[in-house]
């Protein structure tokens, strides 16, 4: 990892630090799986793939 994308992820981290969310995993009825998430929405919620990069 270049050292400049890893002093970035570390300020990311040190501003909005890391939370343990659990979800189903591969289907909405899929068995309960906990992830870390180092990105998540302002709700603190899994981010919403629909809404990355919807601007260019």
């Amino acid at each position: 990892m270049p050292e400049v994308v890893a002093h970035a992820l570390a300020r990311h981290i040190t501003q909005r630090p890391p939370i343990e969310i659990t979800l189903p995993w591969k289907t909405p009825d899929g068995l309960p799986v906990t992830a870390t998430l180092l990105f998540y929405s302002r709700e603190r919620k899994a981010l919403n793939r629909n809404y990355s990069n919807m601007y260019p």
